[in-house]
């Protein structure tokens, strides 16, 4: 299996915006260089409300979804990261760098919530505090890895069923 180590989160500006950068370095195993699989590079970037949730990921294919369970406040998802495609033969041991422009959804609220824009520049505190944590997950998912996927919700009235 292939070990991710040295994960580190940066979020910082260039005077125009605001950018996280999710670094990490990749090592395969001799059975993975061997069968040289295609393996999906992802990051996915949260803000941490009190303590740090639970996170479960399941990949599906090229995607991923993360499912977490909150403890206190629930976490903000932020966004994913995607990394692309390597493979063992592009280097037994790999450095990635993941990078993202976050300013709008931090400054002006245009996450997949879609709340309401504040004016430029200003951090969205009903999302956002004024001083906030992040938090990354760096993941890469083997070609031939299980994949999973949620179903639709069903609303069912029980009292509607003869059991």
């Amino acid at each position: 299996m292939v070990e991710i180590s040295k994960v580190k989160l940066q979020v910082y500006d260039d005077n125009v915006d605001l950018f996280a950068k999710i670094s990490f370095d990749a090592e395969f195993s001799e059975d993975e260089i061997e069968l040289n699989l295609k393996y999906h590079v992802w990051g996915v970037l949260y803000e941490i409300d009190g303590d740090i949730d639970k996170y479960v990921i399941w990949p599906n294919g090229d995607g991923l979804l993360v499912q977490r369970a909150p403890l206190g406040n629930s976490d903000d998802h932020i966004t994913f990261i995607d990394g692309g495609n390597t493979r063992p033969d592009q280097g037994h041991k790999q450095s990635f760098e993941l990078k993202t422009d976050i300013g709008d959804i931090v400054f002006r609220g245009t996450s997949s919530t879609k709340i309401e824009s504040a004016p430029a520049g200003v951090v969205d505190e009903r999302w956002l505090g004024p001083e906030s944590e992040f938090r990354a997950i760096a993941t890469m998912i083997p070609s031939v890895s299980m994949a999973a996927r949620f179903s639709n919700q069903e609303n069912v009235a029980l009292e509607d069923f003869a059991l």
